[in-house]
């Protein structure tokens, strides 16, 4: 906040918002310059919008991959959370951005949880992207964690007709038998998303 204050004193507030909204539309065309020529002109490279979003977070979001480079480059904070609890991991994840998900890792960005209990694999499992649902089991993500209503990754998965991933959890030994709030199994999201294939490889082995 302090920096923001200083930035609005520094150039004025119609010439800082000039600044911001370049700089904005530069992220969005990954056009990492761009972004260099905002922070040159004086914006933090840890400015924040309404929402809590730092710019790296909203170039990890957008797939911006460039322009993610160089404000890590730049001293960008990885670790940083918007008003919802994902910081940049979990928005490149939830875009299946797997470079800038190396970026972040490179620079030890967290796998842990966010204040909704949604780690990066509860991201993965729910958007599908099964290369980065191994990724992160590989580094030993929690494979069982739940959010703050209960669901697992596998349910998740399985809910959304994700048959890769839900394969993907079987092979690294989920608990399939975890119930959620409502004590709602994985196998029962699955059939009430209609994925009984899904359902279907949930059951119990025969006795």
């Amino acid at each position: 906040m302090r920096s923001l204050i200083l930035f609005l004193l520094g150039v004025g507030l119609a010439h800082a918002g000039e600044i911001v909204d370049d700089t904005l539309q530069a992220i969005k065309l990954d056009d990492a310059a761009g972004v260099m020529e905002g922070l040159q002109r004086g914006l933090d490279v840890n400015f924040v919008d309404e929402d809590g979003n730092s710019l790296l977070m909203l170039a990890a979001r957008d797939g911006s991959t460039q322009s993610t480079a160089m404000l890590i480059n730049a001293g960008a904070k990885t670790y940083l959370n918007n008003a919802y609890g994902d910081d940049a991991l979990l928005l490149a994840t939830f875009g299946g951005h797997e470079a800038i998900v190396d970026m972040l890792l490179a620079k030890r960005a967290s796998l842990g949880a966010n204040p909704r209990g949604w780690t990066p694999l509860h991201y993965a499992a729910f958007a599908g992207h099964a290369h980065l649902a191994s990724k992160f089991l590989a580094l030993g993500i929690q494979i069982n964690s739940v959010t703050d209503n209960g669901l697992t990754a596998l349910m998740l998965a399985s809910m959304n007709g994700h048959i890769d991933v839900v394969r993907i959890l079987l092979m690294h030994k989920v608990d399939m038998e975890v119930r959620d709030a409502n004590n709602l199994s994985a196998a029962d999201h699955a059939l009430a998303g209609g994925n009984s294939d899904i359902a279907a490889l949930l059951q119990p082995p025969k006795k």
